[in-house]
C-alpha cells in the first residue's frame, strides 16, 4: 500500500471524501486506509475511516475510528453527530443520547441530531420528548420530507390522527413521488386498531394502488394488529383478500428500484387463516410486474452441485441472525451441522456485534454482510457458488423476501421462522417438523413440505445462573398470577373468552401481559371493555423488560398462558427452560402448535389441552393445586435440557441437506 507525503495528504484526503460522497466505497476505503498508515492521528482521516465503515455496516470498527476522531477534535459537532448515529445503529441508545446532546451543545442547528434524539426518545417511550425534538428539527428544515414523515408517524402513535394526517399531506406535497414515501406511513396503521384511519390515510396517495409496487403491502395494512373482535378479524380479512385478489391479472410494470422497503405483510400470519392462496397471488403479482426479480445465477441455472473439498456448501440468509427470536431459534443449527460434511456461509444484513451474531460468525466458515442493493446482494451470494440456500425466515422483511425470488443455488429452502408459506416458486422446500405440523399440512404450502423427525429449532440456551432482579408485581400480591409473555399482536379475540373464564373461575387472580408498542395496550383495553367488561380491571400490563427481568417475571408467575392460533416459540422454550408451566392448545396450523410440540418432545403432555373449552379449567387447576404444579415443574426442569441439546437437530438437517 503506497504512502502519501505531507504535500499530497490534503489532495488525497479531498479525493477520498469525493469518492465517499459519490458512493465509491471501495476507492474511498483504500485511500482512507492508506492515509491512516502515515497519519494515524489526523482526525479527518479517522473520521473518514469511520464514515466508510458506517457505509459498510461495520459499526464496531466505525465506532473505534469515530471515538478517536472525537478525542482529537472534541469541538467538532459533526464528529459527535456521526458517532451518535453509529451508536444508534448498535442500539447503544444511552451513549448515543449523551453524544447527540453534546453535538447540539456545540451546534444547535444540527437538525439530524434533533431527529436522531427524537428516534431515541421514541424507542424509550418518551413520546413527548420525541415530539419536542422533531419539532425543533422541522423548524430548522421545514421542507424536509423525512422529518414530516417521522412527525406524522409520531403524532399517529400518540393518537393525534388529524394532526398526523396534516403532516402526511405536507409530506405528499414535498415528495416527487408521494406514493413511494407515503407507503411507509400507511404501515403506521399497524399501531391503530381500527381500519377507518387507514382509509383516511389512503386518500393521501396520488396514484392508483393497482399500478403500485407497494399495492400488496398497502393491502396488508387492512389487516388488524390488535383486532376489536372476531367480526373485526373477519371483515378486515375479507377486505384484505379482496384487495389481494384484485391484483390477479393486473398489468402492472415496475423496476427493482421501485420495490418497497421495510416490512412485508407480516400480520397475515396472525389471523388464523390459511394464507397459501394470498401469498401465492402476491408473489405472482411481483413476478409478473417485475420479471427481473426472477434472476438465475449461472451455477444454479445448470442445477449443478459444486462441493468444496467434498463438502456441500450451505448459505444461511437472514436479517435476524442476531439477538432476535430467529437467531435464538436457528443460530445453533450452524454449530450443530457436521462441518466435515458442510461448508457454512452466513449472509446477514447485520454485523456480528452482539452475543449471538458473534458466536455464529465464529462457527461459520464465512460471514458476509449483505449490501442494501438487491443486485449487489445477488452478486455477493452468486460469487460464492452455493449448493443450498436456507432462509430461516421469509416474510418478515423485504430485505430477504425479494432476494428469495432469485435462483442463486440449485436447492433453496425456507424455515419456520415466519410460519407461513412464501408463495415464491424459487423456494423449493419448506422445512418444518413432524411434531409441529397438523394433518394435511402440505395444503398450506406452495413449497414441498419437509417434516423433520424432530423439532426444527435448535433453541438458544437459557442462562439460569444469572441473578434475577425483582419485578414490581404489587398488583398481584396475595393473588394467583397468570402471565402471558407473548407479543400483544398474538392476542386473538378468541382468547378473550379464555381470560374471562380463568378470572371468573379463580376469583382471587390477576392476569399480566407485557406492554408492546404504543397504542397496542389501549387497543386491547378498548376491546376488553366490550368483550369481557366484568373482569377487564383484573388484567394488568407490565412495562417492557430486558432479558433478565423477563426471566424473573416468568419465575415469579404461578402459571404461564400461551396464546392460541399463534403460540409461543422462543418464549415458550425459555419458560420451560426456567422449569415453569405454560398451558397451551395446539391450533390448526403450524403457527399455533410450537409450544405443544416442545411438550411432546419432552414427553410431557399434562399442560396441553385438547379443546379450547378445557383451557381455562386446566389453567385454574394447575395454578391452585400447588402440589400437582410443583410436581409438573420438577418434571419439566428435569426434561427441559433436551430442548437445548441440538445434536439430533443437526443430524436431521444434515441428512436432509445431504439428500
Amino acid at each position: 500500500m503506497e504512502k502519501f507525503d505531507e504535500n499530497s495528504i490534503e489532495r488525497n484526503l479531498n479525493l477520498a471524501y469525493d469518492f465517499l460522497e459519490a458512493g465509491d466505497t471501495a476507492q474511498a476505503s483504500y485511500l482512507f486506509k492508506t492515509l491512516l498508515e502515515s497519519h494515524p492521528k489526523n482526525p479527518l482521516v479517522l473520521f473518514g475511516c469511520g464514515a466508510v465503515s458506517m457505509v459498510e455496516k461495520k459499526f464496531s470498527i466505525a465506532e473505534g475510528h469515530l471515538q478517536d476522531a472525537v478525542i482529537l477534535a472534541p469541538k467538532s459537532a459533526i464528529f459527535h453527530e456521526t458517532l451518535g448515529k453509529c451508536l444508534i445503529a448498535q442500539d447503544k441508545l444511552d451513549a448515543a443520547e449523551i453524544t447527540l446532546k453534546l453535538a447540539l451543545t456545540l451546534s444547535p442547528e444540527l437538525f439530524e441530531s434533533h431527529a436522531n434524539l427524537a428516534h431515541i426518545f421514541r424507542k424509550k417511550g418518551k413520546l413527548n420528548d420525541a415530539l419536542d425534538e422533531l419539532s425543533r428539527a422541522i423548524r430548522l428544515r421545514s421542507d424536509n420530507l423525512e422529518l414530516r414523515v417521522n412527525m406524522g408517524g409520531l403524532l399517529w402513535d400518540v393518537g393525534r390522527i388529524e394532526d398526523a394526517l396534516l403532516q402526511f399531506e405536507k409530506a405528499r406535497t414535498l415528495s416527487k413521488n408521494g406514493e413511494d414515501e407515503l407507503f411507509i406511513l400507511i404501515e403506521r396503521n399497524q399501531l391503530i386498531a381500527r381500519a377507518y384511519a387507514v382509509d383516511k390515510l389512503l386518500t393521501c396517495l396520488p396514484n392508483p394502488l393497482k399500478t403500485s409496487s407497494k399495492a400488496p403491502m398497502i393491502a396488508a395494512c387492512k389487516l388488524p394488529v390488535i383486532a376489536q373482535g372476531a367480526d373485526d378479524v373477519d371483515q378486515r380479512w375479507l377486505a384484505y383478500e379482496k384487495a389481494i385478489f384484485s391484483l390477479d391479472g393486473k398489468r402492472s410494470s415496475f423496476q427493482i428500484s421501485d420495490l418497497p422497503k421495510g416490512n412485508c405483510n407480516f400480520y397475515a400470519a396472525y389471523q388464523n387463516r390459511n394464507v397459501k392462496q394470498t401469498q401465492k397471488l402476491i408473489a405472482d403479482y411481483y413476478r409478473t410486474a417485475c420479471p427481473s426479480l426472477e434472476y438465475s445465477a449461472k451455477p444454479a441455472r445448470h442445477n449443478r452441485i459444486n462441493c468444496t473439498n467434498g463438502r456441500i456448501k450451505i448459505a444461511f440468509v437472514s436479517a435476524y441472525l442476531k439477538n432476535h427470536t430467529i437467531g435464538k431459534l436457528y443460530g445453533r443449527l450452524i454449530e450443530a451441522l457436521d462441518h466435515q460434511r458442510f461448508e457454512i456461509t452466513i449472509f446477514s444484513t447485520y454485523p456480528a456485534c452482539d452475543e449471538i451474531s458473534t458466536v455464529l460468525r465464529k462457527h461459520a466458515d464465512a460471514f458476509y454482510i449483505l449490501p442494501a442493493d438487491l443486485s449487489k446482494k445477488r452478486q455477493m451470494i452468486e460469487e460464492t457458488t452455493q449448493d443450498i440456500i436456507f432462509y430461516p425466515d421469509i416474510g418478515m422483511t423485504t430485505e430477504t423476501y425479494f432476494l428469495a425470488f432469485s435462483r442463486l443455488a440449485p436447492v433453496q429452502c425456507a424455515g419456520l421462522g415466519h410460519p407461513v408459506t412464501t408463495g415464491i416458486p424459487a423456494i423449493d422446500y419448506f422445512i418444518s417438523g413432524i411434531e409441529i405440523e397438523p394433518n394435511g399440512a402440505k395444503e398450506h404450502y406452495t413449497e414441498k413440505l419437509v417434516l423433520l423427525p424432530t423439532l426444527p429449532f435448535t433453541v438458544w440456551p437459557v442462562n439460569k445462573e444469572v441473578e434475577l432482579p425483582e419485578i414490581n408485581l404489587e398488583f398481584a400480591k396475595g393473588k394467583t398470577l397468570y402471565t402471558c409473555v407473548q407479543s400483544l399482536f398474538k392476542v386473538h379475540p378468541d382468547f378473550d373468552q379464555i381470560l374471562l373464564e380463568i378470572l371468573e373461575k379463580d376469583q382471587n387472580s390477576v392476569v399480566a401481559f407485557i406492554a408492546g408498542m404504543y397504542g397496542w395496550e389501549k387497543a386491547l383495553r378498548s376491546r376488553w371493555a366490550h368483550s369481557i367488561p366484568s373482569v377487564a380491571n383484573k388484567i394488568h400490563f407490565i412495562r417492557r423488560l430486558d432479558q433478565t427481568e423477563f426471566l424473573s417475571l416468568i419465575y415469579q408467575s404461578d402459571i404461564l398462558l400461551d396464546t392460541i392460533h399463534f403460540s409461543g416459540g422462543n418464549t415458550t422454550a425459555e419458560t420451560l427452560g426456567m422449569g415453569k408451566v405454560v398451558v397451551t392448545w395446539p391450533g390448526q396450523t403450524a403457527a399455533g402448535r410450537v409450544s405443544a410440540a416442545y411438550y411432546q418432545n419432552l414427553g410431557i403432555t399434562d399442560a396441553i389441552v385438547e379443546t379450547l373449552e378445557d383451557y381455562a379449567t386446566l389453567a385454574v387447576l394447575l395454578a391452585n393445586d400447588r402440589e400437582r404444579r410443583i410436581e409438573l415443574e420438577q418434571r419439566i426442569t428435569k426434561a427441559a435440557s433436551t430442548l437445548f441439546d441440538h445434536s439430533d437437530i443437526g443430524a436431521a438437517y444434515g441428512d436432509f441437506f445431504e439428500h
